[in-house]
């Protein structure tokens, strides 16, 4: 058989990345512990944050936006149709809206339920052709989702998703998924709680994000790792405040490589989906708070 490959290219920032702590005589002489090591794990702490919110920077970059609305009547913008739009008749308070060009797709007035993520699914994989997870992320499900606690709360009250999301497989410890946000896996999707980088009090203002494989690409000149200065010979008596301090450094950048405009989820580069609150605004590319 002759098979077509296409081959594509996307361009990708270097940047540092990096926050430092200063190892002062006070704390020095005054602590209980190694204030190297400690200060190392506050900065591990912190630059796995950083990166988390990095990434899903990089996630709501995507074209394709989806609101849970109440009503009777679903709508997506037909991706094989310019001007034109997909409708289906739901139950009411199953409605949702898509739109593939960045737009708001309307207001928001009920929080992620159950039938949402069958409706996901079905746009991920009949509309959106999105690729399935795979490698080391697709044992986690065919697509995954992070949620605010907000929505993984109004997702747990559904009987049918908490009698699937069941922990006691997990084992103990700090090995357990549960720790790292991973809540288990409903109708092949993988369900992840962030409880730092997505909104989530209301209805109003509630977002998630729904992604599939080939996402996000990286690229690491340096990976991030914790450097220290500790001074020659670690002297408590040499200058303080200036040469001394441990620091985590990273020179390199994540970059979402699906569609960002509606011609190129027409071509089938849809690789995630922004839920979005009633009103929203697409962040600036590594904007982060």
């Amino acid at each position: 058989p002759v098979t077509d490959y296409v081959q594509d290219s996307v361009t990708l920032t270097l940047k540092e990345w990096g926050n430092r702590i200063d190892i002062t005589e006070k704390l020095v002489k005054l602590s209980d512990f190694n204030e190297a090591d400690k200060a190392a794990e506050a900065l591990r702490d912190e630059w796995a944050r950083w990166l988390s919110a990095l990434f899903v920077n990089k996630i709501k970059q995507t074209s394709v936006k989806y609101t849970a609305i109440s009503g009777t009547t679903s709508t997506l913008n037909d991706i094989y149709a310019t001007g034109s739009d997909y409708t289906e008749t739901v139950t009411d308070g199953e409605a949702y809206a898509v739109e593939i060009n960045g737009n708001d797709p309307g207001t928001s007035s009920r929080l992620l339920s159950e039938p949402d993520l069958w409706n996901l699914l079905a746009i991920a994989r009949d509309h959106l052709k999105m690729k399935p997870l795979s490698g080391k992320f697709g044992k986690f499900g065919t697509y995954a989702l992070a949620v605010p606690q907000t929505i993984l709360n109004n997702l747990m009250r559904e009987t049918a998703i908490s009698t699937a999301l069941n922990y006691a497989y997990m084992g103990r410890g700090e090995n357990n998924p549960l720790f790292k946000g991973y809540m288990g896996t409903y109708a092949g999707i993988g369900i992840f709680l962030d409880t730092q980088n997505l909104t989530g009090s209301s209805a109003a203002t509630s977002e998630a994000i729904f992604f599939g494989g080939d996402a996000v690409t990286q690229a690491w000149a340096v990976e991030p790792e914790i450097r220290a200065d500790m001074g020659e010979g670690y002297n408590v008596s040499n200058d303080f405040g200036r040469d001394r301090g441990a620091a985590w450094y990273a020179l390199g950048n994540y970059k979402f490589v699906g569609a960002t405009t509606e011609a190129a989820v027409r071509a089938k580069l849809a690789r995630a989906i922004h839920i979005v609150p009633s009103t929203f605004t697409t962040p600036t590319e590594d904007t982060l708070t």
